[in-house]
């Protein structure tokens, strides 16, 4: 099934609105990080807590803006696949993403089976990242 111009109109918006919503957040995060100076973080009269909670508070902002870009990332990918034609396609069985899925995901690069089948593949056990 491919998508009829109403609904690539609407998914394209969304990715656009995406967009301008993650570059705003990821200015914002790099504004306010440019703000707050390490010794703010850490107090007057830090001790090792204190130090400790700064570089965490540093740590988790630079991950956050980390997944932050990856996301846009992920945006400008699907905003390349609506220009190409192949938007809406999966990258691995070249079927139909479905409207429904892109619209709950609208950077979703493969159908429901093929992402199910790519995470059992490269499932991980989580852990943590910082």
């Amino acid at each position: 099934m491919s998508l009829d111009p109403r609904q690539r109109q609407t998914l394209k918006q969304r990715l656009n609105e995406s967009e301008q919503a993650l570059r705003a957040e990821i200015r914002a995060s790099e504004d306010q990080r440019a703000s707050e100076s390490y010794a703010e973080l850490a107090g007057a009269a830090p001790d090792e807590g204190d130090e400790a909670n700064a570089d965490l508070f540093v740590d988790v902002d630079h991950a956050l803006i980390g997944m932050k870009l990856t996301e846009l990332r992920a945006v400008g990918r699907a905003q390349q696949r609506m220009r190409d034609g192949s938007y809406g396609e999966c990258i691995d069985c070249d079927g139909s993403v479905g409207y429904e899925r892109l619209l709950a995901r609208p950077t979703a690069e493969r159908c429901t089976h093929c992402q199910s089948l790519y995470e059992r593949r490269y499932a991980t056990t989580p852990r943590a990242s910082l």
